[in-house]
């Protein structure tokens, strides 16, 4: 049970509080860059943790959530 619970504070709860805490900091589009991969850190927690690989389509959908945050952060430039 507390395998389950990890993932769940590690990747939603600390993720929302780290970004509203560097919103004075950094950009919001910074921000919203990193935010956007936290199924990808659930996805990775899981495997490790849990030691639910995940299956082909997960895998598609984790491709182009990453592909997503790299063409975002390429066409923003340095502000």
């Amino acid at each position: 049970m507390v395998l389950i619970f990890l993932p769940c504070v590690f990747c939603t709860a600390l993720a929302h509080t780290l970004f509203t805490a560097s919103l004075p900091r950094i950009s919001a589009h910074t921000a919203s860059l990193v935010s956007i991969l936290e199924p990808i850190y659930g996805i990775g927690w899981a495997a490790l943790l849990l030691g639910e690989w995940p299956d082909f389509r997960t895998m598609v959908g984790g491709s182009l959530i990453i592909g997503a945050a790299v063409l975002a952060s390429s066409r923003s430039g340095p502000h």
